[in-house]
């Protein structure tokens, strides 16, 4: 595996910063939409209400829990990971109070319903960038990866379990579960798969000319 250059790291690690930034807005529509959350924000959202804390306070919490973990069991994270575990959470936080005036469960049942589409295609391009700059993922997809090795189950079926759980252990908190959870779960999904080679293309396009040491 070659060494990366200075230039190139920080390039890569500003594509996954780009790819949080869509991912988190995306989130924070779904949110405030009110038609539910993919299942982790579902818990998160669970645990606000019951807590009080800020959805960057629990967000970071969470997400170091995590990686508490899988450093536990030997599993270094990249930087992107820190990067998504420390200002996750503050920069959905941001979005939630720069759109809370426009979105909310006012609006009519289609615009509400559009704006999830739209949060399906932003999350899409976002996980996918985030994850063709290898400059590391979201915790809990890391942390999944990580436990469906130690299981060898297969990652899917990891991940459709793990999200049963958040959604259960969320509602009962008093998280909000709702077809934004179906369509994020499901079309997010879908759309991920599909946006993968064009993310790659343009890491490809912003690393060309950068030569490793």
């Amino acid at each position: 595996m070659r060494k990366r250059s200075i230039q190139e790291t920080g390039i890569r690690l500003s594509l996954a910063a780009v790819g949080l930034v869509l991912l988190q807005l995306a989130n924070a529509l779904a949110l405030l939409t009110a038609l539910g959350a993919d299942p982790f924000h579902v818990f998160l959202q669970g645990l606000m209400r019951r807590t009080g804390s800020s959805y960057g306070i629990l967000y970071m919490i969470a997400s170091l829990i995590l990686l508490a973990v899988l450093l536990f069991f030997r599993s270094r994270p990249q930087s992107g990971s820190l990067l998504c575990a420390f200002l996750g959470g503050w920069i959905l936080e941001g979005f939630l109070r720069l759109f809370a005036g426009w979105i909310g469960e006012e609006l009519i049942f289609p615009v509400r319903l559009l704006v999830l589409f739209a949060c399906c295609l932003l999350q899409a391009f976002g996980i996918a960038l985030l994850t063709q700059s290898d400059s590391g993922t979201l915790p809990m997809e890391l942390f999944l990866r990580h436990l469906s090795v130690r299981l060898q189950k297969k990652t899917d079926l990891v991940i459709l379990c793990c999200d049963a759980v958040l959604i259960l252990a969320g509602m009962l908190l008093g998280g909000r579960f709702g077809i934004g959870t179906v369509l994020l779960v499901f079309l997010s999904g879908i759309l991920t798969g599909h946006f993968m080679g064009a993310a790659a293309q343009v890491v490809k396009r912003a690393t060309g000319n950068v030569s490793a040491v």
